[in-house]
């Protein structure tokens, strides 16, 4: 059942006891932003008060950032650029890592 505002809702039966889960799916949302969801139930007598929030924001993990640059090499340094990722998934990147195994056949990082 649509929503009218681009969502979907699907009521899921309890397989072992005899519940009722609905389940909405949001759809139509804009990368970046933080949504607030509450919903509240009714009966004959009324509307019941709201739920709590929860908060969402519409994001996913960030894409692999570009492959390092070999700036420049002696026998003891090695000097790289890094670049930063190009698709962040709609979330400010906050941290990069940066691995090096130990420069013998076989190593790990």
């Amino acid at each position: 059942m649509d929503d009218g505002l681009g969502g979907n809702f699907m009521s899921l039966i309890g397989s072992s006891s005899p519940f009722l889960m609905t389940r909405y799916t949001a759809l139509g949302l804009v990368r970046g932003r933080t949504y607030r969801f509450r919903y509240r139930a009714r009966n004959c007598i009324g509307w019941g008060p709201f739920s709590d929030e929860v908060f969402a924001l519409a994001a996913s993990k960030p894409s692999a950032p570009p492959r390092p640059m070999l700036v420049s090499v002696s026998s003891t340094t090695i000097q790289l650029n890094l670049f930063p990722t190009r698709d962040n998934g709609g979330s400010v990147v906050t941290t990069y890592d940066l691995y090096r195994n130990l420069g013998t056949d076989g190593s790990v990082y």
